[in-house]
């Protein structure tokens, strides 16, 4: 299973959600598309999948959990949807430093992000505690960085924050170098 495509439906239902660590530790997906009827990613649903190197977001998701895709060292850029707004903070005991916040918490070959254009929100904790991130490009559409966005990117050398931006979260670029 080296290419992976989420079906648009399974039995005649449509596929909404992909759940919560339902593919973790998979070694052997290294391209991932997910279809615009996915409005959910739970937390961990790709977690140590440690060749995923190429993924699709779904131009349709709103919301992703904690460690979605944490730990997955080949991944190296990633765009985000619009659409998303929301993340979740879960709280995996024993693992990546006790952090509650970091869709991509760990995934230490991720450098590059990008924002889909007409994006208006970052979502709280989106990058949170990735150690090895280093450009974002924010569009000009976005006027909100929620809490903990950025929080510990200590790698960030590269963000351009542009003058649509009128509300900066809690802790969003906090221990960034």
């Amino acid at each position: 299973m080296r290419n992976l495509t989420i079906p648009e439906t399974l039995d005649g239902y449509t596929v909404k959600k992909i759940a919560n660590n339902v593919f973790e530790g998979n070694k052997y997906i290294c391209t991932l598309t997910i279809p615009d009827t996915i409005v959910e990613i739970g937390a961990g649903a790709f977690l140590k999948c440690s060749d995923l190197s190429n993924v699709t977001l779904s131009k349709g998701l709103t919301k992703m959990g904690g460690y979605a895709f944490g730990d997955c060292d080949s991944l190296t850029s990633i765009e985000i949807p619009k659409s998303l707004k929301e993340t979740t903070s879960q709280y995996y005991m024993n693992y990546i430093y006790d952090y509650h916040y970091g869709v991509f918490i760990a995934s230490d070959n991720l450098k590059n992000v990008t924002f889909e254009e007409g994006t208006t929100t970052i979502a709280n904790g989106l990058f949170a505690h990735n150690t090895s991130l280093e450009n974002i490009t924010i569009p000009d559409t976005v006027t909100e960085i929620r809490d903990n966005a950025f929080e510990n990117c200590t790698e960030l050398i590269w963000a351009i924050l542009p003058e649509s931006v009128d509300n900066i979260g809690y802790q969003a670029f906090k221990g960034c170098t």
